[in-house]
Parts: structure tokens; C-alpha cells; sequence
């Protein structure tokens, strides 16, 4: 349990000017791991904060609480479109570590994959971008193949990923 009144200096730094103070509250809220109402709507609020670096950072944090509220998905789905890089890439880890496994998720990210990436191949740094997002559809489809929702035949349920899904399917099978 961790004591309410650092949850409150905490939210409340999450509105000081510095935006170095901002992001390391976001960071440390979703270290804590204290999923209250009131820390889940002070960290969506600051999702839209001017800096890219708090934006990235409460990303994060909103993945580290592991709470995958219709709220926060949609937040960090809305954050995929941000104009920062890391921004995205953050929302989309979030999105796989909180196992939002959602159709409409897993679409979004294959989205994103197709759009800002496709246009800007060669940088490393974006390079690791990509594989975050690779990895973070990963992660969800193989939520999916293990819950028995996705029907790997058909073309309306069919999943492109730049993976071979058919080899996640093989390890769950084993």
C-alpha cells in the first residue's frame, strides 16, 4: 500500500512547470502502481500535456498500472497518432503490456505500422520504434490465439503482422 499523501504530492507535480518534474511523476505514479480513479484521470489529463517527453512518460506509466480500462485504451490508441515518435512507441508498448488484445487495438497498431514508420525507414533509433510495435502485436495476437478468437483462415478475421503468426500459433500449441 503505498501512502496516500505521496500519491498527492505526486499528482500534484504532475501540474508543476517543469516539464522534468512532470514526467518523472508520471514515472514514478505508474511505478508505484497506485491505479486509483484520481491517479487514472490525473495521468489521462497529462497524456495531453505540451511536452513530449510527459506525453511519453505518462504513456508509460499508464501501461505499468496494468489497468486496461476503456479509458486508458482508448488514451493510449488516441496517442498512437501523437506527432512524437516516442510518444507512439510508448503508447503502443503500454497497449502490449496491458494485453489490450482488442481487434480495434490490434488494427490501430497495424495502422500505425503502415503510416508514420513506413515513410521514415533507415533512422536506428526508428528502427527500435518498429520493433516495439512489433512486439507489442505479438504480444496481443498471441493473447488472441491462446483465447481461440482469431480464425487464422479467414480474410476477414486475418491477422498481417511482419511476423509468421502461424509460428506463434506453434509455440502456443506445444
Amino acid at each position: 500500500h503505498v501512502d496516500p499523501e505521496v500519491i498527492q504530492v505526486l499528482l500534484n507535480a504532475l501540474r508543476d512547470e517543469d516539464s522534468r518534474v512532470r514526467m518523472s511523476a508520471a514515472m514514478a505514479l505508474g511505478i508505484l502502481g497506485s491505479a486509483g480513479p484520481d491517479v487514472i484521470q490525473a495521468l489521462l489529463n497529462a497524456l495531453r500535456d505540451e511536452d513530449s517527453e510527459v506525453r511519453g512518460g505518462v504513456a508509460a506509466a499508464l501501461g505499468n498500472l496494468g489497468r486496461a480500462g476503456s479509458d486508458v485504451v482508448q488514451a493510449l490508441l488516441n496517442a498512437l497518432r501523437d506527432k512524437d515518435l516516442a510518444v507512439i512507441w510508448r503508447a503502443a508498448t503500454a497497449l502490449g503490456d496491458l494485453g489490450c488484445a482488442d481487434t480495434n487495438v490490434i488494427q490501430a497498431l497495424q495502422n500505425t505500422l503502415k503510416g508514420k514508420f513506413s515513410m521514415v525507414i533507415g533512422s536506428i533509433v526508428l528502427y527500435y520504434d518498429r520493433n516495439c510495435i512489433y512486439l507489442a502485436l505479438q504480444r496481443l495476437v498471441d493473447i488472441k490465439l491462446r483465447e481461440g478468437n482469431v480464425t487464422l483462415s479467414s480474410d476477414k478475421d486475418k491477422i498481417v503482422l511482419p511476423v509468421n503468426v502461424a509460428e506463434i500459433k506453434d509455440t502456443n500449441d506445444q
